[in-house]
């Protein structure tokens, strides 16, 4: 059994070694690790003080930093696709480079599974070797990096997600942490280029709990809509968590025809839904601001909005909704 095990230890170093992605990968056949065996992969060495089995898992190595831009962890992030269960020792080496503004000698390992996040503040740190280490007791384990022992996360978030509901779009996320965090603002695209502010929610401040958040966009456009979810420290610091992307799926054979454009004070608005609907008609300025808005009852497919206080010339966003249609266009104002 031994001489088994040796030899799987040693076909799994060669296959790191070779791998230049970084990743260990057990099939489901697995991986078996006798108490005691020592694993080195790209700087990370598990020494398991009970058997360890680990299959359909692949460990990855990343250099980009686990907690973002607020750079809280080092860069060096190992996550595991499936999370592990493990008792026993884990080291990490670093290098100087991949600091990221921490301090060697206050460095620990943090490690995270779904539902919380642990900076182990007993962890040891031998600078000459550059290596961070300590025990776990069996302890489910999703990702592991290293951060200073004296730094608080500012948000830790667990789930951002966007999905179609009834003519609708449901913007959510959860934070499993929060510390001196004022707010989060969620903007909107319908090109991925150019966003405007869909709204902002208060943040909880200081919470370790986990805490809930939803936004909803009344009037998403047809095709591809694009969301970005935004978080603000009290200091100033901003995060960017980065884009979801809703398909709005309305008739393929809908035509709306918004004339004249340019327009000076009267919008004409044809549909070809061949429905007879009030329809609902915002327009907004590139800030994201509700400019005006008006409720056209329904009168075949031909619609007209007065623009009674006129706004200042410029390019304007028109969203038309009703029960049927999702739309938005451009409009410019002369």
């Amino acid at each position: 059994m031994r001489s088994y095990q040796k030899t799987i230890y040693a076909l799994l170093l060669f296959a790191i070694g070779n791998n230049a992605k970084g990743q260990l990968t057990s099939g489901s056949s697995g991986l078996f690790l006798k108490s005691g065996t020592v694993l080195s992969s790209e700087g990370l060495v598990l020494t398991p003080t009970t058997d360890l089995s680990i299959t359909s898992n692949t460990l990855t190595k990343s250099s980009t930093s686990l907690y973002g831009d607020a750079g809280q962890s080092i860069n060096r992030v190992y996550t595991f696709s499936n999370q592990i269960t493990y008792t026993g020792s884990v080291g990490i080496y670093y290098l100087d480079s991949e600091l990221n503004g921490n301090t060697a000698s206050e460095l620990a390992i943090s490690y995270k599974n779904p539902s919380v996040t642990v900076t182990e503040t007993s962890s040891n740190v031998n600078t000459t070797t550059k290596l961070v280490t300590v025990n776990f007791s069996n302890t489910t384990i999703a990702q592991l990096t290293a951060v200073n022992k004296n730094v608080v996360l500012p948000v830790d978030l667990k789930d951002f997600t966007a999905v179609s509901i009834n003519n609708r779009v449901k913007i959510s996320w959860e934070t499993l942490m929060e510390k001196d965090h004022d707010y989060f603002e969620i903007e909107s695209s319908t090109d991925g280029g150019s966003f405007l502010s869909l709204g902002k929610i208060k943040g909880e401040g200081n919470s370790n709990e986990v805490k809930k958040y939803e936004v909803y966009d009344s009037t998403p456009s047809n095709g591809n809509n694009y969301y970005r979810l935004l978080q603000y420290d009290k200091d100033g610091k901003r995060k960017d968590y980065g884009v979801k992307i809703v398909k709005f799926g309305l008739s393929d054979n809908l035509i709306v025809r918004v004339f004249p454009n340019p327009v000076a004070k009267e919008v004409h608005i044809q549909l070809n839904n061949g429905k007879s609907e009030d329809l609902e008609v915002s327009l907004f300025n590139l800030n994201g601001q509700l400019i005006h808005q008006q409720l056209i009852k329904a009168n075949g497919n031909d619609y007209s909005l007065l623009l009674n206080q006129k706004p200042a010339a410029g390019l304007y966003l028109l969203k038309l909704r009703s029960k049927s249609t999702n739309h938005s266009t451009k409009l410019l104002v002369q």
